[in-house]
């Protein structure tokens, strides 16, 4: 495949990670259990039910565990939206949207949880949107601003024009109007796109060759990089090869990842855990509150993701959290008190 300057590798070898459990129409995709992966869901055409199958990843060969049905619909499967709408940080999956007639929503918060044997889904009428009277079909749920909810997105199906309502919950109104942000690009907006090409956190345009599969691309530039200084951030890093250690930035001083961490009592560090990893693992795989880290900054936190790549900091009552990996990835900083890998960091 041509690929003009960008570089795509094929998963599994370019072999099936799945072997169906639908009609491709019947298909899609969206983050069930907030772990980063997006799950294979199957959404009947004609009552809007879900099963889903969670995407174990990778590392487990591409294995997919089916859960069942997690909703029992609302209406014909085309006009549900699997997208994260609250946001809020403190689950960050994917919830349940139906659209009506004229473009409004009746919205369901994902509540799943691996001990939840009751609803998956819970009403969250404070964020349902009223409509713009324009087809279901037009309209998706995309995060234009990269700040982690989806916004109500119009793509005209005629030209490809685009318009927006960036996402505000819990402000009231939830939807706050920012007009056209696309003109099109002669082409129908039925071969109209959105995905994320860059790791801004915010989905670009994508023009697709009905014909050939080809794809253009526009960059989205909604924001630019946030370069605002952070009021909070912590640093994860190797001690050794089974302990990591967990630190906070003091909210005071000027901090550089090129600076030793400061132990002992009001010190800097919120945990030493010791986890089941081996020298060739790049990050740590899970962190709690309470079990393998303190608080921090005075909340209750977890951290998931796996050995292979960063995951999500997820904190009770906390938006905006952003985790990288760090920096200065790999080097070791020499301290007192011995040395450390550096391996990710967190910010908000």
């Amino acid at each position: 495949m041509e690929t003009l300057g960008w570089a795509w590798k094929p998963i599994n070898g370019g072999k099936p990670i799945a072997s169906g459990a639908a009609p491709a129409s019947q298909v899609v995709f969206g983050d069930i259990n907030g772990d980063g992966l997006d799950d294979y869901l199957d959404l009947d055409p004609k009552t809007g039910l879900l099963k889903a199958y969670l995407n174990l990843g990778g590392e487990s060969e591409w294995k997919f565990r089916p859960i069942g049905t997690i909703a029992s619909g609302l209406g014909p499967g085309k006009r549900v939206r699997i997208a994260d709408i609250d946001g809020d940080g403190t689950f960050q999956r994917d919830d349940y949207i139906f659209l009506k007639d004229n473009g409004a929503t009746t919205i369901y918060r994902n509540i799943y949880g691996p001990g939840n044997d009751g609803d998956k889904y819970a009403p969250m009428p404070e964020a349902d949107a009223s409509g713009i009277n324009q087809s279901p079909e037009e309209i998706d749920f995309i995060d234009m601003n990269g700040d982690g909810k989806a916004d109500y997105v119009w793509t005209s199906r005629l030209d490809g024009i685009v318009k927006v309502w960036y996402n505000d919950y819990p402000k009231k109104p939830t939807w706050r109007e920012a007009g056209e942000i696309a003109g099109g690009v002669g082409t129908s907006g039925s071969n109209i796109r959105y995905a994320k090409l860059q790791k801004t956190g915010r989905y670009d345009y994508v023009a697709v060759d009905p014909k050939t599969g080809a794809i253009g691309a526009w960059l989205n530039g909604c924001g630019d990089p946030d370069t605002s200084k952070k009021k909070h951030r912590i640093t994860i890093a190797r001690y050794l090869v089974t302990v990591w250690v967990i630190a906070e930035k003091p909210v005071d001083k000027n901090w550089s990842s090129d600076t030793c961490f400061k132990t002992g009592k009001g010190g800097d560090t919120r945990g030493t855990p010791v986890l089941k990893t081996t020298a060739d693992d790049k990050f740590p795989a899970a962190l709690r509150s309470g079990d393998t880290m303190e608080k921090l900054y005075g909340h209750t936190c977890f951290y998931e993701g796996s050995t292979e790549r960063v995951g999500k900091l997820v904190c009770d009552g906390v938006s905006g959290i952003r985790c990288y990996e760090d920096e200065n990835f790999g080097k070791t900083q020499k301290c007192r008190f011995g040395s450390y890998t550096y391996a990710l960091y967190c910010e908000w």
